[in-house]
């Protein structure tokens, strides 16, 4: 997240077609050796997810591909932009997607209806977007990887255990295995909240906790920055909202035995919006036996930011590079650009 652009106070951003003329005014980052692709796909139930993705423009590069699953409240512009291109750079095609309710997707403002749906989405995209990339660069099961940060690796998590065999591994950067006991309401609060206020107003951004985001990055001038996002959702979690993020973390520590994809997983250790000591839990616990932990020492949540960014970077891509022999691919130049396929029919590109 983060940007320094401003946006209308009357505009109405629970709307997704007003953040997407937010987001259409920001300065997108850029790269002279990057091409930046992006669109939108349609799902079964008729919802817009919008997405980009960023590969190296010498495509003899190309390594393999990541799929990254955003945190909470993100979108892909602003410092997930930057971790795009620095992936780009290093030779891998780094796709995202904005998760419902997110960005310039369909749905209301950081609104979770149910956290299933954004596994079910995710893999609806990947889908369609893998099939159109193993035309063009050769991209397979054996060279995909399925990533996520925060919430975004509950929902990668919650992937891993659907598609079990189509992915080289896994990359869990401070996932969201369980909520921190310092940034959860009380045991009695959280009783009142799902017995009695969720029923009643589901939507109302009132869910009871402190602010989390003074806890994301140890860089006071970066987290200035992050504050400026103009899609930065200044409000109490909707309180259908936290009740799913509560239920995803539920539901992954009672699973952690069914996780056996390879995966490696990182962590600041001063992370106090998710913490550690359960990522060494999901280490301990889980059946995988391809896995790797990364501690951080003193590092906070956004560990691509913080001062070990530079080792976190290094640590992914050769646990990415022992997988995959050190290869890059070529590109499939008679498939290149072909958009007569049928499954790639829900795929509406933006013309930049």
């Amino acid at each position: 997240m983060g940007s320094c652009t401003s946006r209308p106070k009357t505009l109405n951003l629970d709307l997704a077609e007003n953040r997407r003329r937010v987001l259409a005014k920001v300065q997108r980052k850029t790269h002279d050796k990057v091409e930046i692709v992006d669109g939108y796909i349609s799902t079964d139930e008729g919802n817009m997810i919008y997405y980009r993705y960023y590969l190296p423009k010498d495509k003899t590069k190309i390594k393999g591909l990541i799929c990254y699953n955003h945190g909470y409240a993100d979108h892909i512009d602003g410092f997930l932009s930057g971790t795009a291109i620095k992936w780009a750079l290093r030779g891998y095609i780094f796709f995202l997607h904005e998760h419902y309710g997110h960005g310039r997707s369909d749905g209301l403002w950081i609104m979770i209806p149910t956290f299933k749906k954004f596994i079910d989405d995710a893999i609806y995209v990947y889908g369609i977007i893998r099939n159109k990339l193993q035309q063009e660069y050769n991209i397979t099961t054996k060279n995909s990887f399925l990533a996520g940060e925060s919430m975004g690796g509950a929902i990668t998590i919650g992937i891993s255990r659907r598609m079990v065999n189509d992915w080289r591994g896994m990359i869990l950067v401070a996932p969201m295995i369980k909520i921190d006991d310092a940034v959860k309401p009380s045991k009695p609060v959280e009783w009142i909240t799902r017995k009695i206020l969720l029923p009643l107003a589901a939507e109302k951004t009132m869910t009871p906790g402190e602010d989390i985001t003074q806890y994301f990055l140890t860089d006071k001038n970066k987290y200035q920055i992050f504050l400026q996002d103009p899609l930065l959702f200044a409000h109490k979690p909707r309180l259908q909202t936290a009740d799913q993020l509560l239920q995803s973390t539920e539901e992954i520590q009672s699973h952690l035995k069914q996780v056996t994809m390879p995966y490696i997983v990182l962590h600041g250790t001063g992370d106090k919006v998710t913490s550690p000591s359960y990522s060494q839990k999901f280490y301990d616990e889980s059946s995988s036996t391809d896995k790797t932990i990364k501690l951080y020492k003193d590092a906070w949540h956004m560990i691509w930011e913080e001062h070990c960014s530079e080792d976190v970077f290094n640590d992914v891509d050769a646990w990415m590079q022992q997988r995959l022999g050190g290869s890059s691919l070529q590109p499939n130049n008679n498939n290149n650009n072909n958009n007569n396929n049928n499954n790639n029919s829900q795929i509406i590109e933006v013309q930049q």
